[in-house]
């Protein structure tokens, strides 16, 4: 195995110890080892800091970067963690600047910005992570008060109405159930109720039914009531022996108003039971 000694350190050492160079056997005069304590001194970082921000220095890193080992050396670099760091707080320090703050602004408003974010937000949404935060927001808008205004004037509007009822057909076509409930009985229970919600006495907004129809509930009076969307929303597809007992003896109350023919014998006689 050929050897060469390092002029620098004068210790005998293999070829591979040596960089490619212009000195005997195509190698240079010092080693690989040498050159990097050389490299890592005070004086060499700063005259190499000074000659890259010069034309020839612009110029030799432009060309490099160009040549197949440049990009498949900063292509390795990027994919690294400490690549990736770094160009995460690049990132946030030029979006974080007058001019990043505009050129993203400029980018968001173009085109081809525009149907990139549309693409972003469809596959977040699309995630798991997104529908929960979907979900979260949704739920948090409608509680407010600007959202229960926007949905109360749509439900107002005609094309509100007709959604409104074509949404109750098809929830009675999907659990086949028959409209018993007529614009006469609607009249009574709304007469009967002063057109308040029965649990809470605030103005009516919707009709509840008492025994889910997602449960086998009927539509008929004896298992509707006048509601408000918060007392309604609250209910949900609970029983009426799992709700709160305010709750329990308005239905009671209601049953023994109009008959609750509709409710399960069963369900009847647990609800009675607890008074």
């Amino acid at each position: 195995m050929k050897t060469k000694i390092c002029s620098k350190c004068g210790q005998e050492l293999s070829l591979g110890e040596f960089h490619k160079g212009n000195g005997k056997y195509g190698r240079a005069a010092w080693c690989k080892r040498c050159v990097a304590a050389y490299n890592a001194t005070p004086k060499v970082k700063a005259s190499r800091r000074i000659y890259k921000v010069t034309p020839k220095g612009k110029a030799a890193k432009a060309k490099y970067e160009a040549s197949p080992k440049g990009k498949a050396a900063k292509a390795k670099y990027e994919a690294s963690p400490k690549g990736k760091a770094v160009r995460v707080k690049i990132n946030a320090k030029r979006n974080a600047s007058p001019k990043g703050k505009a050129a993203s602004a400029k980018y968001e408003a173009s085109p081809k910005g525009k149907a990139v974010r549309v693409k972003a937000e469809a596959k977040y949404r699309a995630s798991p992570e997104g529908k929960v935060a979907h979900r979260k927001a949704n739920a948090k808008y409608q509680a407010s008060l600007k959202g229960k205004g926007i949905r109360a004037e749509w439900y107002a509007s005609p094309e509100g109405k007709a959604a409104k009822r074509r949404s109750g057909f098809k929830r009675r076509s999907r659990f086949n159930i028959d409209p018993k409930l007529n614009f006469a009985g609607e009249q009574k229970l709304l007469k009967i109720y002063d057109h308040r919600c029965a649990y809470c006495g605030a103005p009516k907004e919707c009709f509840d039914h008492i025994w889910p129809v997602s449960k086998g509930g009927k539509d008929e009076i004896g298992n509707v009531i006048p509601a408000c969307t918060s007392c309604n929303g609250f209910k949900y597809v609970k029983l009426p022996h799992e709700l709160p007992s305010y709750f329990q003896k308005v239905i009671k109350r209601h049953a023994e108003l109009l008959g609750a023919a509709s409710i399960p014998i069963i369900e009847q006689e647990r609800l009675y039971a607890q008074f």
